[in-house]
């Protein structure tokens, strides 16, 4: 958002009062370089706390053993309490995070479908959000060669006027779209090995096991620590879609389990 600001205003300033152009080039780089170095550390800093809370709470839902060599050290209850307390999250709109239809579902198989409910949503956000970020990155860009050309722009003039308040924006445009589409990329092909994994169970239950999903939440976790955060209103934009999208294909993967597997006990043959 910064660098939007700085992208936009900050040219215009320039283009309508030239004796401010020295201080918007100045002001320009002050904040790309700060957008670069010291934002980006921050929000890596962040992104390491919450990856290691949304693998708490994994690892409370799906039943799994918390793999100290992966994830490191635990997060202390009060940090947790602290950050909820902080950030004031509308708890109602939290709940049901995974498809609770999935209760019907044999454990582990149950967390297999969660886990892929979770990445298929994941890769279908940052696909979108990535194709947005080129979008709106190319559309500047336009905007600024277009503008130099109207003003009457020299190259020099227009790299200092016009390039350099959106070279934040630039930067942060390309990063953000070549990350977003290459992390949904490394998530679809997890969808296709979680889907694999999906037709074995479909033919033997037992071919799920707490040791191979415990593999696929390494995987997850590490891909969220490495992942480009998504934005809050972004996410708020599709949750509604992508939710009932989500609930419809569990639905639909109940049903296929139920049809085509059975479940032998002692004595006794039953259905699911």
């Amino acid at each position: 958002m910064g660098s939007l600001v700085a992208a936009i205003p900050l040219p215009v300033l320039a283009a309508l009062a030239p004796t401010t152009q020295t201080a918007v080039t100045a002001a320009s780089g002050f904040w790309l370089l700060l957008a670069l170095v010291l934002m980006i550390g921050l929000e890596r800093r962040r992104t390491e706390d919450g990856t290691k809370v949304l693998e708490e709470f994994d690892v409370a839902v799906f039943g799994l053993e918390w793999n100290e060599r992966v994830a490191g050290k635990r997060v202390v209850p009060e940090r947790i309490a602290s950050v909820l307390r902080r950030c004031g999250a509308d708890r109602a709109r939290l709940k049901n995070w995974y498809p609770s239809v999935t209760d019907q579902l044999p454990w582990p198989v149950s967390v297999l479908v969660c886990q892929r409910a979770a990445v298929v949503w994941d890769w279908r956000l940052r696909r979108v959000y990535g194709w947005f970020a080129v979008t709106l990155t190319l559309a500047l860009l336009g905007v600024s060669v277009g503008a130099a050309v109207l003003l009457g722009y020299s190259t020099l003039q227009w790299l200092l006027l016009l390039a350099l308040p959106m070279a934040a924006a630039f930067a942060g445009g390309a990063e953000v779209a070549s990350a977003s589409l290459s992390d949904a990329r490394e998530q679809s092909e997890m969808h296709d090995r979680l889907e694999q994994d999906w037709r074995r169970a479909l033919q033997d239950p037992a071919s799920t096991t707490p040791a191979e999903c415990r593999q696929h939440q390494d995987c997850r976790f590490m891909h969220r620590l490495r992942a480009n955060p998504i934005p809050d209103w972004w996410y708020r934009a599709w949750r509604d879609r992508y939710e009932a999208d989500m609930c419809h294909a569990a639905e639909a993967m109940v049903r296929q389990f139920t049809s085509q597997v059975t479940v032998e006990s002692p004595g006794t043959e039953a259905s699911l």
